[in-house]
């Protein structure tokens, strides 16, 4: 007997069967359109993230990271020298004046330390830095299309949320299909 006719016996229709095949074919086209539109979604993404930031949105990332190294410093400092667990404490008074007392304003009570020495930088001349950013900022060449932080945040999170629902529903797709 032929498939046509086992078929045709039991009950099933080559109809029900070409749609079946059908519907199957038109998933896997959907799920390769899902495909293409995730990786087209993860590229934009990715040059979003990767674009070069403006002049105003550069001067207020480093002014923030160079105050972040102030405090770090601060926060150093005022532990070394405090009588609640610094490393000098109430020595402070009777060391200073003497042969004995040391005190580097990069490294207080510390060895040399680049990131200390860095953080106090950071301290001392944080108006300075910034200063000198500006300038390095004035003379460079700052793309016109840039978008700013803010913006990009939110396109980054659009993007985010896009392709996350893409995934779903290929998932679906591809799990219906197994």
């Amino acid at each position: 007997m032929s498939l046509k006719g086992s078929i045709v016996k039991t009950g099933l229709s080559l109809d029900i069967l070409a749609s079946a095949r059908n519907a199957m074919t038109a998933a896997r086209q959907k799920i390769a359109e899902l495909d293409r539109d995730i990786n087209a979604a993860e590229a934009e993404r990715a040059d979003l993230y990767l674009a070069p930031m403006n002049k105003a949105d550069f001067l207020a990332v480093m002014a923030k990271a160079i105050k972040a190294k102030a405090h770090e410093h601060l926060v150093l400092m005022a532990r070394t020298f405090s009588s609640e667990g610094g490393r000098i404490g109430s020595e402070v008074a009777d060391l200073v004046g003497t042969d004995r007392f040391y005190y580097h304003p990069t490294m207080p009570g510390f060895g040399l330390n680049p990131p200390v020495i860095e953080a106090a930088f950071c301290l001392f001349s944080e108006e300075g830095i910034n200063a000198g950013l500006r300038r390095v900022a004035d003379a460079m060449t700052w793309p016109e299309d840039s978008i700013p932080l803010a913006e990009r945040a939110e396109r980054l999170n659009a993007l985010d949320t896009k392709i996350a629902a893409l995934r779903t529903q290929r998932n679906a797709l591809a799990d219906a299909l197994a």
